[in-house]
């Protein structure tokens, strides 16, 4: 066998046809313990094996090649595709197509198969089959235009994030179709649209749009209020949170540690006035704060700062850079990163050992790129070993109909992360209180600007399709109930930190003596132990802790993250619906629960893994000098230009010599087209700050939107950097996906919400309801579930157990 014995995958087959926008998907299979076998063309593709990408994504894999025009390779490439359980194809015209191999023909040939693919803006539609790059994705998708400082061109996130979200979300669907297969050995295609998936991690920026008309802005790398944002100290830069979404004791804490420093001026922030958060969102308070704090954190370390200030309780920070990692005191506890074997680069690197932790089946750590002389071998075609079916949904249906989740996750990632498996037909009941409001109620966009508990669009997102239950988690009689509930659930989430449910009795173990073959997932920023274990952190203090931060932004300025809390949004979500899937699947085949735990910070590093592997391959300085803006390593142009308009912008790359001429047709009687030094692509990139320039006084006179359908008609990857408004009202191919759907809410009326970024065409997810009022669904669940009286809630709500 060519996986472990023991993966949440064993015993299944993955072909993968895919270039880089579908690696990601297989690259968690691998690591999962699926058997895959990479296929590509012999004339090569965008993802070379020797790259810090191509090695990073194709690790785990058994890599072969492929001559379309050898009629002996297609027949071969047939034979392997049908006796996968998995196929993963990015398109419309990939591999399959080229060997002229109909997708029809293998689902005739196998029923059961899954057939994945990937594309960039879907397979059909008013732009379907068009390439787009990372760029015109995040600039299209509406990500960019959150990211970067409002005086310059929005800045894609570092890292190709539309690769690691197209890929996740094509894991995610690829699971939930394996499920139903080996259910029901009905097999079925799964679709992914780059596109969408980018559209789903705008934060609250749509709804802030769709509830109160209000444009969500870029704010780059300047503080908004006193005492949250990004600081420069002595080696580099931290982040801290000690404004509206920091512990309770986060500014007081802020306030004594710069006093007790001794900082000049620090006395100033005593006074009555700056209790009031409003007062520390003035313009002239923040600039104070930031004038103090600066001062104090330039005579200190990141680490110092970050270990000082976290032992105060708050939530402070280093912006790491990928090199810092390797270092980093918690992530060496953890042994987190490990050495590549059989690495075709020459040289030791280190690789992290993936993106969660199970109990039972191991992600495979650190796998080798290995040349498979077999090309598949016979062992493909033997007859597999049946699998034990779980009572599944008809075609049609919702397909994880039948399980249950008790979901004590709250804020950011956990809630995404369980309404994925809400939207197909989970029970996922949230576990909420009254004495304890869940931070993203009460966080805006409003209906109206009216605030309350059952208003916020950015929670609504985040929880379709659940139901509600309040329980007083620190009466005993609440805690009974949740045990209740966990003895009838498969699966229980949490994102508190280490020891919390344990401190309640709910912890692993605990569970287990409640239902033996329960799936736990726990979901702490820095893992469950080590010496930062305890620290306190949202999305944003991940994505600096990650590397992410200060990896993206313009080399010539300070780091400016993503503009959003991105690591709530793809990877963290993302990772831990795959864990929970892959645990399902194990479940079904042994009847084996296990634990999961999900450190954010580790996931989130594990989709930064080409930066991780490039800073360490880089030379000299430039190691810790990976910051590039919009550019792309061996291209131009490549990058984000200004376009008639206030704050209007189009993304522009060329990958040949192809695209640039018909870039210079395009571009009529303009000069820099004829200019000697633009001729080739060495001369581009040699002068690419000139090129810059001349594009962007050409592109500065033309409609963005206009002149990137003028750019893509010629053949040219192009794109307007939309905004929230744009996406959901004007982008004509997420109107024909149906990416926007519209629910009425009891509060909040109708409204817009995300639906799943991927289709199923069997069993496709769907938002069954809108997110829950707080409570709404306490009294059913004690009746219908846990067996308890009209009389007796009476008394547990008179209690306050039911709060």
């Amino acid at each position: 066998m060519h996986q472990p014995p023991h993966g949440a995958l064993s015993g299944v087959r993955v072909l993968d046809c895919a270039d880089e926008l579908g690696a990601y998907c297989s690259n968690l299979l691998a690591g999962l313990g699926a058997d895959v076998i990479r296929v590509s063309s012999a004339a090569g593709t965008r993802l070379a094996e020797a790259t810090p990408a191509g090695l990073y994504l194709n690790a785990g894999k058994r890599c072969v090649t492929f001559d379309p025009a050898d009629a002996n390779d297609r027949t071969w490439l047939f034979e392997l595709a049908r006796s996968a359980d998995v196929v993963v194809e990015t398109g419309p015209s990939g591999l399959l197509s080229a060997a002229g191999i109909a997708r029809e023909a293998l689902q005739e040939a196998n029923p059961a198969l899954v057939l994945t693919r990937v594309t960039p803006l879907g397979s059909d539609g008013p732009d379907g089959g068009r390439y787009a790059s990372d760029l015109t994705l995040m600039a299209r998708g509406g990500l960019m235009w959150l990211a970067g400082d409002p005086d310059a061109p929005p800045v894609r996130p570092a890292g190709h994030q539309s690769v690691v979200a197209a890929g996740l979300y094509a894991a995610i669907g690829t699971l939930i179709a394996l499920l139903h297969s080996e259910s029901t050995k009905e097999g079925q295609r799964v679709e992914v649209a780059a596109l969408e998936c980018i559209a789903s991690a705008l934060e609250n920026a749509v709804q802030y749009w769709d509830l109160e008309h209000t444009i969500r802005k870029r704010a780059g790398s300047k503080p908004r209020e006193a005492g949250s944002g990004l600081y420069p100290c002595r080696d580099g830069y931290v982040y801290m949170m000690a404004g509206r979404l920091s512990t309770p004791r986060g500014w007081i804490s802020v306030v004594e540690w710069l006093n007790e420093a001794g900082v000049p001026g620090a006395a100033e922030l005593k006074r009555s006035e700056w209790s009031s958060y409003d007062y520390r969102t003035r313009p002239d308070a923040t600039a104070l704060f930031t004038k103090l704090f600066v001062g104090f954190a330039a005579e200190r370390g990141k680490t110092e700062l970050y270990e000082e200030g976290q032992a105060r309780g708050i939530v402070i920070c280093p912006l790491n850079t990928p090199l810092d990692l390797l270092t980093d005191r918690q992530l060496r506890h953890r042994r987190f990163f490990v050495p590549l074997k059989g690495s075709v680069l020459g040289r030791r690197v280190l690789f992290p050992r993936g993106p969660f932790v199970l109990s039972r089946t191991p992600f495979r750590t650190a796998p080798s790129v290995a040349l498979d002389a077999t090309r598949g071998g016979p062992e493909w075609r033997a007859a597999k070993a049946p699998v034990p079916r779980r009572r599944a949904a008809p075609s049609g249906g919702l397909p994880l109909a039948g399980i249950r989740v008790a979901d004590f996750t709250w804020v950011g990632a956990g809630p995404f992360a369980t309404k994925i498996l809400a939207d197909h037909g989970a029970e996922v009941i949230k576990i909420e209180s009254t004495t304890r409001i869940e931070a993203l109620r009460v966080i805006p966009p409003y209906r109206d600007k009216v605030s309350g508990v059952n208003r916020s669009g950015y929670f609504a997102n985040r929880n379709t399709s659940k139901k509600s239950l309040t329980l007083n988690l620190r009466d005993p009689g609440g805690v009974d109930l949740a045990r209740g509930l966990i003895a009838a659930s498969d699966i229980v989430a949490n994102s508190f930190a280490p020891g919390t449910m344990e401190k309640w009795g709910l912890g692993y173990e605990d569970c287990r003596k409640l239902r033996s073959d329960i799936i736990y997932l726990s979901m702490p920023m820095n893992g469950n132990d080590g010496p930062h274990g305890q620290y306190l952190g949202y999305g944003a203090a991940i994505g600096a802790l990650s590397g992410l931060y200060a990896s993206t932004g313009y080399s010539d300025r300070d780091p400016v993250g993503t503009g959003t809390n991105y690591p709530d949004h793809v990877p963290n979500p993302g990772h831990a619906a795959v864990a929970m899937l892959s645990a399902l699947r194990h479940r079904q085949r042994t009847g084996e629960g296990q634990a999961i735990e999900l450190s954010q910070v580790e996931s989130t590093i594990y989709a930064l893994g080409p930066l991780v592997l490039a800073a360490q391959l880089a030379e000299g300085a430039q190691a810790n000098a990976l910051r590039l803006g919009n550019r792309e390593p061996g291209v131009a142009p490549h990058g984000v230009y200004p376009a008639a308009g206030d704050d209007r912008w189009l993304a522009i790359a060329c990958w040949s010599e192809v695209e640039w001429q018909a870039l210079c047709r395009a571009a009529g009687g303009e000069s820099w087209p004829r200019e000697p030094r633009f001729a080739s692509l060495a001369g581009r990139l040699q002068h690419e700050d000139e090129l810059d320039r001349a594009l962007a006084r050409w592109s500065g006179r033309h409609d963005a939107f206009e002149l990137a359908a003028r750019l893509n008609d010629a053949g040219v990857d192009a794109a307007p950097v939309q905004h929230a408004q744009d996406v959901v009202e004007r982008d004509p191919q997420l109107r024909y996906l149906g990416h926007w759907v519209r629910l009425r809410h009891p509060e909040m009326g109708e409204s817009v919400y995300d639906a799943p970024p991927f289709r199923l065409s069997a069993t496709p997810g769907r938002l069954r309801s809108p997110a829950p009022l707080l409570g709404e669904h306490t009294e059913s669940i004690c009746h219908d579930l846990l067996g308890i009286s009209e009389e007796e809630v009476a008394g547990l709500i008179a209690g306050g157990v039911l709060k």
